[in-house]
């Protein structure tokens, strides 16, 4: 005897041509974010001589993946995050203070969260992609939060000088 709840069980190969469908049906599009400053302007950021370019905001896992360049010595005060960051040398020289190595060109440099730390650029200034996951927190010189930053933050900070400068949003920097 059988009931109108009583469904049909799929295959297995059915699932997986219905869980493919959907994705391709529902995941967001591939994109291109062209270099250049009418799609991603570069913004002061942390300090003289230091500026961020976004090249993508994913609010749903709390990353963001941005260009950080300096004009010769920099420095991003001291700071620590929750979750990791990855961050690809493109040009010039960076390290932490607290730290004896200094990343060139071709190097990436995997953090773990927790550390506080401090960013400083060499002579040269440094040009660094990074892949940022979850928040980034500031602290003064007797280690109490003074900041914390998120996407959220960041993509506040991105549409604010935009605004501020008759820049279009670009839409397509959100995943």
């Amino acid at each position: 005897m059988s009931t109108e709840l009583e469904m049909a069980v799929p295959s297995a190969e059915e699932v997986a041509a219905q869980v493919v469908q959907a994705t391709l049906d529902y995941q967001v599009e591939d994109r291109i974010v062209p270099a250049g400053d009418e799609t991603s302007p570069w913004i002061p950021y942390g300090g003289p001589g230091m500026y961020i370019r976004f090249l993508m905001f994913d609010v749903r896992r709390g990353r963001f993946a941005v260009l950080l360049r300096t004009e010769g010595e920099a420095e991003l005060g001291r700071h620590k995050h929750r979750l990791q960051v990855d961050g690809f040398t493109l040009a010039g020289s960076w390290g932490y203070r607290e730290y004896d190595w200094v990343a060139k060109a071709g190097d990436l440099v995997h953090e773990s969260p927790g550390a506080i730390h401090t960013l400083y650029s060499g002579p040269e200034g440094m040009l660094v992609y990074f892949v940022v996951e979850g928040q980034l927190e500031f602290f003064d010189e007797n280690d109490n939060l003074a900041d914390t930053q998120d996407v959220f933050w960041f993509i506040n900070h991105y549409v604010q000088y935009c605004k501020a400068h008759q820049i279009p949003v670009n839409t397509q920097l959100w995943d």
